[in-house]
């Protein structure tokens, strides 16, 4: 999933400036990122249905969803890091 987020970041880096043109993107990377959400938020839906109910399946499907943020943003917290996008890093060519 993060893969898409900075695949995002890093496209509007190179098309700010319109210096260099690929088919489908930025929009592949918003589709690809869309649609695993979705995936992933819609993968153990066979526990909700009526009768059906697993706990290890529940578990197994959407455990990994808060534990990716536990871990993300406690390392952010650990090592004092912080976001740097690509932007923050690009130099625009001055214009007349």
């Amino acid at each position: 999933m993060s893969i898409y987020f900075y695949s995002m970041d890093f496209n509007l880096t190179l098309f700010l400036p319109a210096l260099l043109e690929a088919p489908f993107q930025p929009y592949a990377a918003w589709i690809g990122a869309i649609s695993f959400s979705i995936i992933l938020l819609t993968g153990g839906y066979a526990v909700f249905i009526k009768d059906h109910w697993d706990t290890e399946t529940f578990f197994s499907s959407y455990f990994n969803i808060p534990l990716i943020f536990v871990l993300y943003f406690g390392y952010k917290f650990a090592r004092k890091t912080k976001y740097a996008s690509q932007l923050s890093n690009f130099i625009l060519p001055e214009t007349d």
